[in-house]
């Protein structure tokens, strides 16, 4: 039973082998029939003539050739051939049958060759019109149908020099005959990588047949004219916003993109400019995806620069512009073989760039997902179309339609971008109005603001400039304070020597002691006012009762006053029933020097049956009841101060009114600076009060506590 089984197996193997080999050897002998005796033509349907056909590899054979071998079969000796069916690339295995002696039919990719396939109908259709669909023949094709030549495509010939290329796709018309239709195409190729009819041919009722192109064709314009679109839209996004780099990238590969799709297919473009030339056509059909690609890479790269490598991205720019240059600078025989190697570099560069988006995606980028959903969609489309040009799958041109999809997502992400900012300028919008309810309001509050800022700053203008002029005076002060006596006391000493007069003489020589003692004191009051302004001043703090401070600190100033025949009054501030004692902390020295140098003022500048008091006022801390503020004021009935001077009067030189007494020149001007510094070193401050013919009062602040006193 095994033995009876293993033969018959072994003759079954042997027939299925044998009869392709029949078929052949009866091909290559007559003419390939497809018989289409029951195809319906009187629906939309339309057939395929994928053949087998029967070829003839260089071989330039016309309808009459076949008509002069059939009238002398017994003399004329058959020309040699082969059976493929379409597609059929030359120089590859894709749609290739045997010829005589197992030689491949079409062995180079580059020469000429005849098609011839006998087309068999049923008598119903004789007379009946029929259309012929030829999408493609590469490079340039005459085809006859009945004997008749019906189409044209270039000018067909036997080496480069005697054809011109030229592709795009035709509707053929012809009156069908009953019975057998005779189809022969001549095609040649001396241009490009790709010769032979590398597409379909279809047939069908002329109604079926335009409405599969008008349908192709309209596709294709439609496909185009939205990436045109999409194109257009991104270039107006990045001319308005210049810094948006992304736009521009997304612009750019949608026009290559739509270039392209109208040069495949039907090629629209070359039916728009029927005389653009073939070469420059088949370099903007290759530059497009040989640019566009690296302008994606690009564009990837400046949407997620934290997830791809940016070496990589400089090699795949690098590699694809390479691509490119060659396309620029050599024939379409030269550059369109580079086709496969670039479709390697395309799968690759499609492959990282969904790792790139995957990776964004799982680290939350920003439209990440939907971007990645749209690279899947592109890459499967660039995928597809790569087997469809090697005619290892039977589809169409998906790649525009893989792009329009993914720019389609950026369209959305940026519409999703444009939709939140709109949202958060209707916020911010709002916020607006609720902060321009209480704006007015606000303003007012500002201005004043401002107002008094101004004020501020015009009165530090005013000390500014005051300082400025005290700080020009200085010099010229001390010129002067330190000159005239030191110019007394050299002539008094130039007359002693020089014997006008006598050494003995005790009132010259006071009045030259005099003169050594102003000039010892001035420069004493600039040397303790160094001290003090730069804080190394020494002081010798100690607590003194208010009461002590007035009656043994103040009183002792009563003769000096009433020696120069004004009457002195001594204020004490009352302290009421309180059991409570107030004292200060003071360096008792600096302060007689304080209330000094007010006294000597006031007495300089109170005309004689006039007076000066020295008065105190206890101010209690509502904050804190154990702590307080002595003020104590000396106040004299003087010829006063005028106003521009009172706003410097504790300033350095400033000797007050001096202009209106007899006594303008005495003291050094430095004794209201020195008390003011000393006052502030004691926590408090100074200030005076004056007005012209009615006297100034002068006035200064200590600190003051209140120290509890139990009654026994």
């Amino acid at each position: 039973m095994r033995a009876i089984a293993f033969l018959f197996s072994f003759i079954l193997t042997s027939l299925l082998f044998a009869v392709p080999a029949f078929a052949a050897e009866q091909a290559s002998r007559d003419a390939a029939v497809t018989d289409a005796a029951s195809w319906s033509f009187h629906d939309q349907d339309v057939y395929t003539l994928d053949g087998p056909w029967t070829f003839y590899w260089r071989q330039l054979l016309e309808p009459r050739d076949f008509a002069d071998q059939a009238a002398n079969r017994a003399s004329a000796a058959a020309p040699s051939s082969a059976t493929v069916k379409l597609p059929h690339i030359w120089g590859t295995s894709t749609g290739e049958g045997s010829g005589r002696g197992g030689r491949q039919a079409a062995p180079d990719r580059q020469g000429y060759a005849t098609y011839r396939l006998l087309l068999q109908l049923n008598d119903a259709e004789r007379d009946t019109v029929k259309a012929l669909y030829v999408p493609a023949a590469a490079s340039a094709y005459k085809l006859w149908i009945n004997g008749e030549l019906k189409a044209q495509s270039g000018e067909v010939g036997t080496q480069r020099e005697t054809m011109k290329p030229k592709n795009y796709a035709r509707v053929i018309y012809f009156q069908a005959l009953g019975g057998s239709n005779e189809i022969v195409i001549q095609v040649s190729n001396f241009v490009q990588r790709k010769g032979g009819l590398w597409t379909s041919l279809y047939v069908g009722s002329p109604e079926a047949i335009t409405y599969k192109r008008e349908f192709n064709l309209v596709s294709q314009l439609v496909i185009s004219i939205v990436l045109l679109t999409l194109g257009g839209y991104h270039l107006a996004l990045f001319l308005l916003r210049k810094l948006d780099h992304l736009s521009l990238l997304i612009s750019l590969v949608c026009v290559l993109l739509a270039i392209r799709s109208m040069l495949l297919g039907d090629t629209l473009l070359v039916r728009l400019f029927p005389d653009i030339p073939w070469e420059l056509a088949v370099k903007a059909e290759y530059l497009a995806p040989y640019i566009g690609i690296p302008i994606f890479a690009l564009f990837v790269n400046l949407l997620y620069p934290q997830d791809m490598l940016r070496r990589l991205t400089q090699w795949i720019v690098a590699v694809g512009f390479a691509f490119a240059l060659v396309v620029l600078l050599f024939p379409a025989r030269v550059f369109t073989y580079t086709m496969v190697s670039f479709q390697v570099y395309s799968v690759l560069v499609f492959t990282y760039l969904l790792v790139v988006f995957f990776r964004a995606a799982y680290r939350r980028r920003e439209g990440a997902m939907l971007n990645g959903l749209a690279s899947i969609v592109m890459f499967l489309a660039v995928l597809n179309d790569i087997l469809y040009y090697n005619a290892v799958l039977h589809s169409i041109d998906f790649a525009p339609y893989g792009v329009v999809v993914f720019i389609f997502v950026q369209t959305l992400i940026v519409a999703l971008k444009f939709s939140n900012a709109y949202y958060k300028v209707e916020k911010v919008s709002g916020e607006l109005l609720s902060l321009n309810a209480t704006l007015e309001d606000r303003i007012k509050v500002r201005t004043q603001e401002l107002e008094r800022s101004y004020e501020k700053l015009k009165e530090a203008n005013g000390h500014l400039k005051q300082a400025e002029s005290s700080r020009q005076r200085l010099l010229a002060n001390i010129s002067h304070e330190l000159g005239t006596p030191m110019t007394a006391v050299q002539g008094y000493l130039k007359a002693m020597l020089d014997g006008i007069i006598r050494t003995d003489e005790r009132h010259y020589l006071q009045m030259i002691y005099d003169k050594v003692v102003l000039v010892s004191r001035l420069v004493q009051d600039l040397f303790d006012l160094s001290k003090l302004e730069a804080g190394k001043a020494k002081f010798h703090f100690t607590y003194v009762t208010v009461e002590d401070l007035f009656l043994e600190y103040f009183g002792r100033y009563r003769l000096d006053v009433e020696n120069r025949g004004l009457r002195f009054e001594l204020v004490p501030p009352e302290s009421g029933e309180s059991p409570s004692v107030p004292i200060v902390s003071i360096d008792p020295f600096r302060i007689q020097q304080v209330t000094g140098n007010m006294i000597y003022n006031a007495l300089k500048f109170t005309p004689e049956g006039g007076s000066v008091s020295i008065r105190g006022e206890l101010a209690a801390n509502p904050g804190d009841p154990a702590k307080g503020e002595l003020i104590v004021s000396i106040v004299d009935s003087g010829v006063g101060i005028e106003p521009s001077v009172l706003l410097h009067v504790f300033d350095r030189f400033v000797k007050g009114s001096g202009e209106q007494t007899g006594r303008a020149g005495e003291g050094s001007g430095l004794g209201l600076a020195i008390a003011k510094e000393i006052i502030n070193i004691h926590g408090g401050k100074v200030e005076a009060d004056s007005k012209l013919n009615e006297g100034s009062t002068f006035r200064f602040t200590l600190p003051v506590e209140f120290l509890h006193m139990e009654v026994g």
